[in-house]
């Protein structure tokens, strides 16, 4: 952010700039265990929208997840690099 140090800290009854009124927010953590013994092509979740603006996804232990392009709808298979977590908005 190339941001000093202080640049997040408020003194005692001074009013942040950050500081949210009213949150408006919900975190949900969600696990998928592999399906060791699904037959091929099975579905574990279908599509769906997420119910926060944004997701986090870590590196993942088995391929499979998609996210959907909302340009042309197309589904993307999603790679998650090592040391990485895939922020979808």
């Amino acid at each position: 952010l190339h941001l000093i140090q202080e640049y997040f800290e408020v003194t005692e009854g001074e009013k942040s700039d950050f500081e949210v009124a009213s949150p408006n927010a919900a975190t949900r953590l969600t696990h998928y265990p592999p399906m060791k013994d699904a037959p091929p092509n099975s579905i574990w979740c279908s599509g769906h929208q997420d119910i926060s603006p944004f997701a986090l996804l870590p590196r993942a232990t088995e391929a499979g997840l998609q996210l959907q392009r909302q340009s042309d709808q197309a589904w993307l298979e999603v790679v998650v690099p090592a040391n990485t977590i895939i922020l979808n908005t």
